[in-house]
């Protein structure tokens, strides 16, 4: 379902959706669009590295409102 988003997206922006060249700048975009993960689902995360990187970002990464994502 992740992925039918982004193209339909990219089908409205007529632009790449999600432009990373590292794991953490595809964290970034996560979390400026969606915020941080649940409690639950960060139980999940089986990469602590990735969590604890989040975690220290998620206050200086500024959230997108869906009309800032597809205009």
């Amino acid at each position: 379902m992740w992925s039918i988003g982004c193209i339909i997206a990219e089908f409205f922006t007529k632009k790449v959706f999600i432009r990373a060249n590292t794991s953490e700048e595809y964290l970034d975009s996560l979390i400026a669009m969606l915020g941080m993960p649940s409690k639950a689902i960060q139980s999940e995360i089986r990469s602590s590295k990735y969590l604890q990187y989040m975690k220290e970002k998620e206050k200086s990464i500024k959230r997108l409102t869906w009309q800032e994502l597809v205009p």
